[in-house]
């Protein structure tokens, strides 16, 4: 009967703890971070600013893409997370909408991320890997918008501002369980 007592107490004791660290999630701010390591092709994108930028290899790597016909861009949209609480919180994963002058551009999840957020205000970079394939782009809405926003990136301050939003929502981890939660859209203007 004492080691029943024991275990007894010894699991409520973790799945106290856990269920503290997913409360904690509710009084996280949240704010939109940087759009990083934007890549096509092996390119990174990062860093061309115009078609001279390219080298050889890069334009090999180009016309190799445009050949097999991919148009998929990688990026990580970095969402800053900060945990006011004296406690950590745990994310269990999240689901996400990026929307770019207010038409949606593309979403998708990572229902596994089991990302610990340290306490007493301490700041944590949630990267959100994203894949953009333009071809869909170019067929939607967005066409202007995107290449706006690309010009952006990669000359601050030309062209006109690009709106972007970033409808993130965590899951909060319980038990092996992920509850999602409310959906949190996070604003930036790059210009």
């Amino acid at each position: 009967m004492k080691k029943i007592t024991i275990l007894a107490a010894i699991v409520l004791l973790f799945s106290g703890c856990a269920i503290q660290r997913a409360l904690n999630m509710v009084n996280l701010q949240y704010q939109m971070g940087d759009i990083v390591n934007i890549n096509w092709a092996g390119i990174n994108l990062s860093k061309v600013k115009s078609v001279n930028d390219l080298s050889v290899a890069d334009a090999a790597k180009a016309a190799a893409a445009i050949a097999r016909k991919d148009f998929t861009i990688t990026c990580n949209m970095n969402v800053i997370a900060r945990n006011k609480t004296s406690q950590p919180a745990a994310l269990g994963g999240f689901d996400y909408e990026l929307q770019l002058d207010g038409k949606k551009l593309i979403d998708g999840s990572n229902p596994k991320i089991n990302l610990s957020i340290p306490p007493n205000g301490t700041q944590q970079i949630i990267p959100i890997p994203m894949r953009i394939d333009v071809r869909e782009v170019l067929q939607a809405e967005t066409l202007e918008s995107f290449l706006n926003l690309v010009g952006q990136l990669t000359n601050y301050g030309i062209g006109n501002p690009s709106k972007v939003a970033l409808k993130f929502r965590p899951y909060v981890k319980v038990a092996d369980t992920n509850i999602k939660m409310s959906y949190i859209t996070l604003n930036k203007t790059f210009q």
